[in-house]
């Protein structure tokens, strides 16, 4: 989940939440700058609907105890309403509460992310280990809240519903982790962190940020010729700019990039093309029947596929001449008429 996408930041914010949701069960207060961070959360990515929930389930836990009064419940209930108006103001209006996920739920089977997760996984495999290890040791403690019950059932409900929401439910797991690992830690003082331990986290800090400076400015300037097809830009750059060229979903972000004049049938921002464009372009990548009829509604007249994918073999059998092959793609170009 961790890649140059707009979630990245639902990470973060979803991150600031939690520890927001912590403090209010400590104090019972409402973080009112939460609801403008919903309305920003809304226009930056779809996972925003996740720090709303995190607030219902805070009240519903808080109810359980038994430690909310009226007053206070009141005002945790009028920040769930003023975040839900923050998001419904935004540009997208009404459709961004009836919609956070855009249209990508109507793809999902051609998504892997939106996959149920396997066991198998080693990083699922570790995500049920935490789980495991934090119920553990809430038995061996013997007495639980409904707060951190309700926390951790939602955050199991993410972690088990498909691969991209995984993380999520990490991000929400992670305080009651961390508390659960320090409980069977021996205490040296009950006064913070201690010079040792201080220096061990700002050391890590240091050092991360020298690697990160010395690796970024050369992976950011190299492409990998084998996961962008760079060997093919001077050829596409010849290319009218009314071409439209029939792509696979794994290059479309760098056509779309390095190529912004050229019509290319789909790339990963899912969101911006139909369910029904999108579900006849994977159709047609996996050559699934009524795959010559999106070709021909596409009008594409170029194609630049993996030199041994079905959709490239079987447009070569129909008459398709390969005009460039390099690495692992093929540039192919339609018969006439």
């Amino acid at each position: 989940s961790f890649s140059a996408r707009p979630q990245m930041a639902s990470f973060v914010l979803l991150a600031v939440t939690v520890g927001a949701m912590l403090r209010t069960a400590d104090d019972l207060r409402p973080r009112w700058w939460l609801a403008p961070m919903c309305g920003l959360w809304a226009c930056v990515h779809g996972l925003w609907f996740v720090g709303i929930g995190l607030q219902v389930v805070l009240i519903l836990g808080l109810l359980l105890d038994r430690r909310l009064d009226r007053r206070s419940g009141i005002r945790l209930g009028l920040l769930v309403l003023a975040s839900l108006v923050a998001v419904a103001v935004t540009p997208n209006g009404i459709y961004e509460l009836t919609h956070p996920l855009g249209e990508s739920l109507g793809i999902a089977d051609y998504i892997n992310e939106y996959q149920a997760p396997s066991i198998n996984s080693p990083r699922y495999g570790v995500t049920v280990a935490m789980f495991g290890f934090v119920a553990a040791t809430w038995a061996r403690r013997g007495k639980v809240t409904w707060v951190e019950i309700t926390m951790l059932a939602f955050a199991a409900l993410f972690a088990v519903q498909v691969v991209r929401t995984v993380i999520v439910g990490v991000i929400v797991l992670t305080p009651f982790f961390a508390a659960a690992l320090q409980s069977w830690l021996p205490r040296a003082t009950d006064r913070g962190p201690g010079a040792r331990e201080r220096a061990l986290v700002y050391g890590g800090a240091v050092a991360a940020l020298v690697a990160l400076a010395c690796t970024v400015p050369f992976t950011a300037s190299e492409l990998n010729p084998r996961k962008y097809p760079a060997a093919f830009d001077s050829r596409l750059d010849d290319l009218p700019v009314t071409t439209v060229l029939l792509d696979e979903l794994a290059d479309g972000g760098y056509l779309a990039l390095r190529h912004p004049d050229l019509r290319i049938v789909g790339d990963g921002l899912s969101d911006q093309y139909s369910v029904d464009w999108l579900a006849g372009w994977f159709g047609l990548l996996e050559v699934d029947p009524g795959w010559d009829d999106f070709l021909a509604r596409t009008g594409a007249t170029r194609a630049l596929l993996y030199e041994d994918s079905p959709l490239s073999v079987v447009l070569t059998l129909d008459g398709w001449t390969v005009e460039w092959t390099e690495n692992d793609r093929t540039l192919l170009r339609a018969p006439a008429g």
